[in-house]
């Protein structure tokens, strides 16, 4: 369960900030026009969305102790499925992932007592 939650914020997360870079990139340079104007917004809101989404949820599964809680897995989760609902070619296949992942909102991943100890200085 803990590497599909894994995978799940990594695809989020790469693809959100894809989405944003691209489309950033496009209205600056001229090559794409939005018909309307707002649209563009509404895009790069989604792309930013997922990859706060998907960096929020990676670190409530494997960042610092202060981000490991359900609250912020469950903030990023959200921002993963916000991301994960604009309507593209990938629609179905991340919104499968999403949701599978959100098994992983009730559960808690402590890290394993024995592993490997982590210096925090």
């Amino acid at each position: 369960m803990r590497t599909l939650a894994r995978l799940a914020g990594l695809v989020v997360l790469l693809y959100g900030a894809w989405m944003f870079s691209i489309n950033l990139l496009e209205a600056v340079t001229g090559s794409n026009t939005y018909d309307p104007r707002w649209m563009l917004f509404v895009v790069l809101a989604f792309g930013i969305a997922g990859a706060i989404g998907g960096t929020l949820f990676l670190l409530s599964l494997d960042g610092p102790p202060r981000f490991r809680t359900r609250r912020h897995r469950l903030i990023g989760w959200v921002g993963m499925l916000i991301c994960a609902a604009l309507p593209t070619s990938l629609y179905y296949v991340l919104l499968l992932m999403v949701a599978i992942s959100s098994a992983a909102l009730f559960r808690s991943f402590d890290p394993k007592p024995g592993g490997p100890a982590v210096n925090s200085g």
